[in-house]
C-alpha cells in the first residue's frame, strides 16, 4: 500500500501535506472510498476495532489521510467523489451573515440633501 505510506509521510509533514493533497487528494479519496469496505472487513477478520476512534490500526494511515482530505479539500470534490461511490454527499453549510453584519449594512433611510 504505497498510498498508505504516502498518506503517513503527508500526515507527519515529511512531504508537503498541501501539495500532496492539492494534487492527488480527489483520487487518494477515490482509492479510499474503494478500500474501504475491504479494510473493515479485514479489520474483522483479524479482530479489530472497525473505526482508528476505536483502536483500529490496520491501515490507519490511509484512513487517517483520507478523513484529512475530506476536511480539506473543496466540499464540491468531495462530493463528486462521493457520488461516484453511491455514498451520501457531506452536507455543504453556507455562512450565515450575522446580526451584526446584517444591522450595519442595513438601507439607509437617511435622505441626502445634495
Amino acid at each position: 500500500m504505497k498510498l498508505q505510506r504516502i498518506g503517513y509521510m503527508a500526515l507527519h509533514n515529511l512531504i508537503s501535506r498541501n501539495h500532496f493533497m492539492n494534487i492527488w487528494g480527489p483520487m487518494y479519496l477515490s482509492t479510499w472510498y474503494s478500500l474501504e469496505p475491504w479494510v473493515k472487513h479485514k479489520r474483522l477478520e483479524m479482530d479489530e476495532p472497525l473505526t482508528i476512534e476505536e483502536g483500529a490500526y490496520s491501515r490507519m494511515y490511509l484512513e487517517q489521510f483520507a478523513q484529512y482530505c475530506e476536511v480539506n479539500i473543496p466540499d464540491v470534490l468531495v462530493n463528486n467523489e462521493r457520488r461516484r461511490f453511491n455514498l451520501p454527499e457531506i452536507i455543504i453549510k453556507k455562512p450565515l451573515i450575522s446580526k451584526h453584519i446584517k444591522k450595519n449594512f442595513r438601507r439607509s433611510t437617511e435622505k441626502l440633501d445634495i
